[in-house]
């Protein structure tokens, strides 16, 4: 099963990631948008059994962390299978299903994969690979939910991503591997806007 979270504070792009999510997966998936209901004050309905919808007002220190109570909400709501974060500012990369089955065919014994990410223009924006992450962002990884165990994402630190996947890194350096493949996009609607037109 492919569990993907997303922490929403924009709902207006959700029907078209919704749509990325669900043309592109062919293996057992759902889709946790956790609605950060502090700046989101409309009611969302799933578009699908698949789509699971929680709210989230957890804030530290009264001021906005960025999703990562929402992502932590979603780890908690979450009890086995893979793990995917996409953000609300995003799409799923239609050659993401490709890429997962070809790490799980390949590497079918270990708990996370990373994958080269772009920018919608086709620019590589990061290869991750070992510790090479400057760049790193959340839909560049994926993990197996039950390594994850009870790691969670630092709710006071605004880019988070890169101490997540360090700690992950850490504890099972020997069991992730770099998929050579370009599965993930970055920032899709800052960079694409037209798409909305």
């Amino acid at each position: 099963m492919l569990n993907i979270i997303t922490p929403v504070s924009r709902p207006q792009f959700l029907e078209i990631i919704y749509h990325s999510i669900a043309s592109t997966i062919q293996m057992p998936w759902k889709w946790y948008t956790i609605i950060d209901s502090v700046i989101v004050k409309d009611i969302i309905t799933p578009f699908s059994k698949n789509h699971i919808v929680e709210y989230c007002d957890k804030k530290v220190n009264n001021f906005t962390d960025w999703g990562n109570s929402c992502r932590n909400m979603g780890l908690d709501l979450i009890k086995d299978g893979w793990i995917y974060n996409l953000d609300d500012d995003n799409i799923l990369h239609p050659n993401f299903n490709n890429a997962m089955v070809k790490a799980l065919s390949y590497y079918p014994q270990l708990i996370g994969y990373t994958f080269i990410q772009e920018f919608p223009n086709k620019k590589i924006r990061s290869v991750p690979f070992q510790h090479q992450i400057q760049h790193l962002d959340t839909a560049a990884f994926v993990f197996r939910r039950d390594a994850i165990d009870d790691l969670r994402f630092d709710p006071t630190i605004r880019l988070c991503d890169k101490q997540f996947y360090n700690d992950m890194y850490n504890k099972y350096w020997l069991y992730i591997a770099h998929i050579s493949e370009i599965a993930a996009y970055y920032d899709f609607f800052k960079i694409r806007p037209e798409v909305l037109d």
